[in-house]
């Protein structure tokens, strides 16, 4: 079995939160990370530079769903996030990073579990669960930054989906 840290998910998953906290310094933003390998109940906690916001960003390395406009999470994470947003009080910004997209975009949990239909004619409701995951349209969702042709390449060799680039 490979150990969990040599696995392709996870490299992946550690190249986004390195591209992440490069834009979240460039932005005035100090990333606060666990210093340890293993399970973590987030991604990143950060801070302005001024000490006047703090937020939780929790950072995705996957590309969007082919044929539907939008993207997901684990359901079990999404629970968890918005136990710890309500617990705490803090807001948990959803960054996905997605070499197919060639960008970063994202929204606030507070902002993408609300309610939305008619999204680019879908005929689903927003959010929308299936199969363990819970989806989020991506017309709700800023775009952060773009992604180098470098990082998207370096992104889709981790990559462990069959996605079809379009």
């Amino acid at each position: 079995m490979i150990p969990f840290t040599e696995r392709a998910e996870y490299k992946k998953g550690m190249i986004g939160e390195v591209i992440v906290d490069a834009h979240l310094r460039a932005k005035g933003f100090i990333p606060y990370f666990p210093s340890f390998d293993g399970a973590h109940p987030f991604d990143r906690l950060v801070a302005r530079a001024d000490g006047e916001r703090l937020i939780i960003v929790e950072v995705k390395s996957k590309q969007c769903r082919d044929n539907y406009p939008d993207t997901g999470i684990d359901i079990r994470h999404y629970q968890k996030y918005r136990r710890i947003s309500q617990r705490y009080k803090i807001h948990v910004f959803l960054a996905f990073v997605d070499d197919v997209e060639k960008k970063i975009y994202g929204a606030t949990l507070a902002h993408l579990k609300k309610p939305r239909e008619n999204i680019k004619n879908s005929p689903w409701s927003y959010p929308d669960q299936f199969k363990g995951i819970v989806y989020f349209p991506r017309e709700c969702m800023k775009t952060i930054a773009k992604l180098s042709d470098d990082q998207c390449i370096t992104l889709r060799d981790l990559r462990t989906s069959n996605h079809i680039s379009q």
